[in-house]
């Protein structure tokens, strides 16, 4: 409804209600029913409302919604243990890209040595290159379990654990027994896991 695309394409200018209000000189009350879809309108302010989106109107009116084709997204999220700070430019790196970072807490983890405090981090981000400069992080021993999780017009449709190595990427479906018996094969071939530690 085109309540809902006013509403989007002004989050997407970083705009207010009444910033917008103000730029169409209308009140911020009628922005806010027009995107509660309330009320619409009048077909003189569609013209003005293109122009300070910078659409078209059969984007503002969503003539092509049928012709269009269903827009996917792919969102990875994972869970880091933080190492040194080692991970500094991987945070820079998802908030740059317009991903969520968020430290989550710090766990008491045993050792050898004895307990010690691990800081977790929680990252969001949908730039694959971020992926890959994690796995360039990791030593030859360690394994990250990334979520990939793919929307559909924004429904989540599937979702997928990738276990990240120093130089490889396994990709299965929550619950694929074969496929991680499989992977988990891999790994103790590679070293990376015993068979003690499943």
């Amino acid at each position: 409804m085109i309540g809902d695309v006013i509403k989007a394409n002004r989050i997407k200018k970083g705009w207010t209600q009444e910033q917008l209000a103000d730029r169409l000189n209308v009140t911020k009350a009628s922005v806010s029913k027009w995107e509660l879809n309330q009320n619409s309108p009048d077909i003189g302010t569609l013209p003005a409302l293109g122009d300070v989106f910078g659409i078209s109107m059969d984007e503002l009116l969503e003539y092509d919604r049928e012709n269009r084709r269903p827009e996917e997204k792919i969102v990875y999220h994972a869970t880091l243990k933080e190492n040194g700070f080692r991970f500094d430019e991987v945070y820079k790196g998802v908030a740059e890209t317009g991903g969520r970072v968020s430290v989550l807490s710090f766990c008491l983890a045993g050792a050898e040595s004895g307990p010690e405090w691990m800081l977790t981090v929680d990252l969001q981000f949908q730039d694959k290159k971020i992926l890959r400069q994690i796995q360039s992080l990791l030593s030859e021993s360690e394994i990250e379990d990334v979520m990939e999780r793919r929307f559909l017009d924004g429904k989540e449709k599937e979702s997928f654990h990738l276990w990240v190595t120093k130089d490889e990427i396994f990709r299965f479906r929550p619950g694929d027994r074969k496929s991680i018996d499989a992977i988990t094969e891999r790994l103790i071939e590679k070293g990376l896991v015993s068979k003690g530690d499943i």
